[in-house]
């Protein structure tokens, strides 16, 4: 708990605009106990608690990106956006951004064999280049205020008591 304060202190303190607690590969959410201290904290902060695709905290539909081959991501997203959100709750869309840099292209993910090219050259740098290409793409552009509006975290905490945010399974 000491530690986590400090983390959440310091970012408070560098003058971010911080909204939420991000329970990072689920390590933060994976015990009661865990689960319990995020929760004391997002109160004690007033910030919101992102979800994972198991369990969210304000009935977030889940989807990520990271999985999606290079290949197909711009089109899996725009095709998740154009037709498979839900316009009955709030539709999160996990996506991780860079731009190639030298600590970038050498960054190794061993998550997924999908983040090394068959030689063991990483691939995480251009996954997330594509991801933020995505974002910046006309056609991610046009859909925006026509077909969804983008929310964040602290809109969606507006007018609530996060005191009384708990995690529901099955997000």
């Amino acid at each position: 708990e000491t530690e986590l304060r400090a983390k959440i202190e310091r970012e408070l303190h560098t003058g971010l605009k911080t909204t939420y607690i991000d329970p990072h590969m689920g390590i933060a959410l994976s015990t009661r106990e865990l689960r319990a201290l995020k929760e004391k904290l997002a109160h004690k902060y007033k910030l919101a608690i992102s979800p994972l695709s198991s369990m969210s905290y304000f009935g977030e539909t889940y989807m990520e990106m990271w999985g999606e081959p290079i290949a197909t991501k711009k089109s899996a997203f725009l095709n998740y956006v154009t037709n498979k959100l839900n316009p009955a709750r709030p539709n999160l869309v996990v996506i991780h951004t860079a731009t190639p840099s030298p600590e970038m292209d050498v960054l190794v993910d061993m998550n997924s064999k999908m983040m090394n090219d068959k030689d063991g050259t990483p691939l995480t740098s251009k996954h997330r280049q594509t991801e933020l290409n995505m974002l910046l793409s006309p056609e991610f552009k046009d859909l925006v205020g026509k077909k969804f509006e983008l929310q964040n975290y602290q809109q969606m905490l507006e007018g609530k008591d996060v005191s009384v945010l708990k995690a529901v399974n099955g997000a």
